[in-house]
């Protein structure tokens, strides 16, 4: 298989990370040889090395990498503002909440991707955006009281409700699964405030 169709296939079956054993599996060719046609590929710029095993086309969006790098992960925290431009804030490090950990990890674009191992009970409110798994805007702000203790992104709520893009339905929805009495009361504290949620909730 030619270079070319196999990055045509590869964005076909949406695989912006892929493995050594996802093109010996789409080419039919052993494991030993994939490897050193990647490595060719690499060296020729042809493609990028994420970590061992594991490559990316070129071009493909940091945030699309992050994403991908594990299963069940997806953009948190600042990054996910930064993501859904509610932020002036312009982090090179990408938060990734993870079920599982990885080691931190350095990608091209001077990015550092740095994953959170949290546990399913917080594991919600996210979706595909552009390819990218990124925390839905609402969410944001329940990971960022849960993870910190408190609500730092206060600037960044302010943002999307003056642009009226918080959805204020979605984030009670949140709220109600967020198990964390601790950061229940830094959001309730910080939300009443806005008008959003009454104290007693």
């Amino acid at each position: 298989m030619q270079f070319a169709d196999m990055a045509r296939k590869l964005v076909e079956l949406d695989m912006p990370v892929f493995t050594t054993e996802d093109i010996s599996n789409l080419t039919g060719k052993d494991p030993k040889y994939v490897k050193v046609y990647l490595h060719y590929l690499v060296k020729r710029k042809k493609i990028e090395k994420i970590e061992r095993g594991k490559y990316s086309l070129p071009s493909t969006s940091p945030y699309v990498i992050a994403s991908r790098i594990t299963k069940n992960s997806y953009i948190a925290l600042i990054s996910a503002a930064r993501f859904h431009n509610i932020t002036a804030q312009i982090p090179n490090i990408i938060y990734v909440f993870s079920l599982s950990y990885h080691r931190p990890l350095k990608i091209s674009g001077n990015y550092l991707i740095k994953f959170i191992k949290v546990g399913r009970s917080i594991f919600y409110g996210y979706g595909e955006y552009n390819r990218a798994y990124v925390s839905d805007l609402e969410k944001i702000f329940i990971d960022d009281a849960y993870y910190h203790g408190s609500l730092f992104y206060t600037e960044e709520l302010e943002t999307a409700l003056q642009r009226e893009i918080f959805d204020v339905k979605k984030f009670m929805k949140y709220f109600e699964m967020l198990k964390n009495k601790r950061a229940r009361k830094r959001l309730r504290d910080a939300f009443s405030k806005q008008g959003i949620m009454e104290e007693g909730l």
